[in-house]
């Protein structure tokens, strides 16, 4: 089954790599377009790379299979000697905050679950 690809659409700023169909989910693969990115401390724009790295985001599910996105995310070096920074890691808001595993429209989704099935079990035993 394939996935469409305007359902895939990736906010302006990133590119999207590649979109594999991994059967019961998809996994979609991108990176940033941006030249030069701002230090989040000081604010200076910096297009000097330091390193590359992945992460793994969470996203809703896209045609009844869950999604995730694979995204490049960078490391540049800090070009203004007043900031405390040396490197810092390339912001992705459009995708997912600082340090969460989701992406916000995930996030939004209200989580519907029960307590652990032994909860009830334990209170109508006698003790």
């Amino acid at each position: 089954m394939s996935v469409p690809k305007t359902v895939l659409r990736p906010p302006a700023q990133y590119l999207t790599t590649s979109v594999e169909d991994l059967g019961k989910a998809v996994l979609i693969t991108a990176q940033s377009r941006a030249l030069e990115v701002a230090c989040h401390r000081c604010e200076a724009y910096s297009p000097r790379v330091n390193s590359r790295y992945r992460r793994l985001f969470h996203d809703l599910a896209a045609g009844g299979r869950a999604a995730m996105i694979d995204l490049e995310v960078r490391r540049f070096f800090c070009g203004n000697p007043d900031c405390g920074l040396r490197t810092f890691a390339e912001q992705v808001p459009a995708v997912a905050l600082q340090h969460q595993r989701r992406t916000p429209l995930l996030g939004s989704v209200p989580e519907v679950g029960c307590p652990a099935p032994g909860l009830y079990v334990r209170r109508a035993l006698p003790v």
